[in-house]
């Protein structure tokens, strides 16, 4: 059995584990060619191989920021129904 060409045509593309879209931040480097740009750039990139090596990417570290801002007690009840019942 063939393994179909589409399989794998929904992943992120990853540099050595690094997402390749953050390395258009490089971008910024270009209009505005000096050291702190360059260094400034380099370490976004850094940041991102960094959560790529403890498993994140950053979608799932917008969610995890959510969840930690939402806090512990979430309720499935409207705000207005909950405010009327006090």
């Amino acid at each position: 059995m063939d393994i179909n060409q589409w399989r794998y045509a929904g992943r992120r593309m990853t540099f050595f584990g690094i997402p390749v879209m953050s390395f258009l931040v490089f971008f910024l480097w270009f209009p505005f060619p000096s050291w702190n740009t360059f260094f400034f750039c380099s370490g976004v990139v850094f940041f991102y191989f960094i959560l790529s090596m403890m498993g994140f990417t950053v979608p799932v570290l917008y969610q995890v920021i959510l969840r930690v801002i939402r806090g512990k007690k979430l309720t499935g009840r409207p705000w207005w129904y909950r405010r009327s019942q006090r």
